[in-house]
């Protein structure tokens, strides 16, 4: 039998830091991507749509004079190109055949990151039954009630899928919220149910032929961050 206990979070992210110039990957794996689509438009040559997950090697069609906006996951940095050709590597992007860009940085999460006080009382304030070891524990603190949740694809993950939301700090984990989609990403829609701020989640992406992807997630609003889509983001694994 697991014991309750009353835990006050402190969340560890794979994030990029706060601080400028100190780096630190969003992603574990070694082959995670180089950037987020934040926005793409007006480039019908291109398969690419808003929140894809762009790698090294990929090109991405703007001609003649489509946009793409991308978030960087090893930097908080942010890059808008405009027409021609842009070249992923894997430390950033280049424009070519005429493109042009304009890059600025943006305030992102940092590499590690505790709650806020008021997160904290929330969540000490109810009995948090972990269902997973201490050291184990990594979990993405939002400042929304409506994350973006966003999941690997190959020829073995593919949709459509059913994605489920369940709370993790219960023994069993219990259901909150079941959808099915067949797109590559989902936010936590407005007539969901409401999420507790200070307490963890497991969104669980199950695909057609068996496989899943999954992550944690908890909310508090006090973080100090832009609204973005990079900000927003869950991302499973």
């Amino acid at each position: 039998m697991m014991k309750s206990v009353y835990r006050i979070l402190t969340v560890v992210f794979l994030g990029a830091l706060l601080v400028s110039g100190t780096n630190s990957p969003l992603l574990a794996k070694d082959n995670r991507p180089t950037a987020l689509i934040e926005l793409i438009e007006g480039a019908p040559d291109s398969d690419l749509q808003n929140f894809d997950y762009v790698y090294n090697k990929t090109q991405i069609d703007l001609r003649p004079g489509g946009k793409a906006v991308l978030a960087y996951f090893d930097t908080c940095e942010v890059e808008t190109f405009t027409g021609g050709l842009v070249k992923i590597k894997k430390d950033g992007a280049k424009p070519s055949k005429g493109g042009t860009s304009v890059k600025h940085s943006r305030p992102c999460r940092t590499a590690k990151v505790a709650l806020s006080k008021a997160a904290k009382e929330a969540g000490a304030s109810v009995k948090r039954v972990s269902p997973f070891r201490a050291e184990n524990w990594q979990e993405w603190a939002l400042n929304t009630f409506h994350p973006l949740f966003k999941w690997p694809t190959d020829n073995k993950r593919k949709g459509p899928v059913q994605v489920t939301v369940y709370f993790a700090d219960a023994d069993p984990m219990h259901l909150v919220w079941q959808t099915s989609t067949a797109d590559t990403y989902l936010t936590y829609p407005e007539g969901a149910p409401a999420l507790t701020i200070g307490m963890p989640y497991r969104v669980v992406v199950k695909y057609s032929k068996g496989k899943s992807s999954e992550a944690i997630f908890s909310i508090d609003p006090a973080l100090e961050l832009p609204s973005s889509p990079m900000n927003r983001l869950v991302p499973l694994e």
